[in-house]
């Protein structure tokens, strides 16, 4: 299992957990500063990065993952940030491991494919509708998928991401353009064994995610831009409308990639628990 730590190597610093987007991995494109006070956490899910597959997981099985790491690294408490296919990864750890986390925050978080109540394809860009086609009739075709994909990236990673610019509402291009040169650092590390991570991670959108969402019971702050064309909002109003204790923010005029300008607020306020709990130890 890979993963990445950084920040204050204080012991007592408060420690965030980061759960990487799909593609992804623990060098995460949004990386904080190292002088943000806090301690930073980020494992690659398994496939991706320095992590081995494991072709049958769950979303929930990260929980396991996050728990064998931080118990290496002797941290306890912490709180959880999941973006875009994080997001699920991040509310698990509050289900799962809820005498651990304080707080979760997710930014553009899909919702799970279970519920006949709800089309979670609505709104759907047409790529990520016909990856949901493949997943459910045939999830090799999806492996194909990933692995042309993976392949364009690591011949010309600025044609890739023009791929993804061509989706994208202005204002994520615009924003993605701020964080290239680390979204092709973490992408190249993350594709450095193969498809399976991806496809991995792309598999599990359509699998039970292993937890109930009404099983996350810690404080949840879950914010998507109303402008998002790759998770549309809908699917945000759905997680915010099933977790008991969450607060959602939805915002007019961000999309996916927008609203990470403003991850220091959002650390900020996963840290506060943490805080107060040194202050009063």
């Amino acid at each position: 299992m890979g993963f990445s730590a950084w920040g204050d190597i204080n012991p007592e610093a408060p420690v965030v957990v980061h759960c990487h987007g799909t593609p992804g991995g623990r060098l995460v494109g949004n990386a904080t500063n190292y002088d943000s006070g806090f301690r930073h956490v980020a494992l690659d899910r398994p496939g991706f990065g320095l992590s081995d597959p494991h072709p049958n997981r769950t979303v929930g099985d990260h929980a396991g993952d996050v728990r064998q790491v931080l118990d290496h690294l002797g941290v306890q408490r912490f709180s959880a940030f999941g973006w875009s296919g994080g997001g699920p990864h991040a509310l698990g750890l509050g289900a799962l491991l809820p005498e651990r986390v304080a707080r979760v925050a997710v930014l553009g978080c899909p919702a799970p494919d279970d519920d006949p109540d709800f089309d979670v394809t609505a709104g759907m860009p047409e790529i990520n509708l016909e990856s949901h086609r493949m997943l459910k009739e045939n999830p090799e075709e999806d492996r194909r998928a990933v692995e042309k994909a993976i392949a364009v990236f690591l011949d010309d990673p600025e044609s890739f991401l023009g791929e993804i610019d061509a989706i994208l509402d202005p204002v994520d291009v615009a924003a993605g353009r701020t964080m290239r040169s680390q979204m092709i650092t973490q992408l190249r590390d993350a594709f450095q064994n193969g498809a399976e991570g991806w496809f991995e991670d792309d598999v599990v959108t359509v699998r039970p995610w292993g937890f109930a969402l009404e099983n996350v019971r810690v404080e949840v702050w879950l914010w998507h831009g109303e402008r998002d064309r790759l998770v549309p909002v809908s699917q945000g109003r759905y997680l915010a409308d099933k977790m008991p204790r969450c607060t959602g923010l939805f915002l007019p005029v961000d999309g996916h990639l927008s609203p990470l300008a403003r991850l220091p607020e959002i650390l900020d306020w996963l840290v506060q628990p943490l805080l107060q709990r040194a202050t009063t130890s």
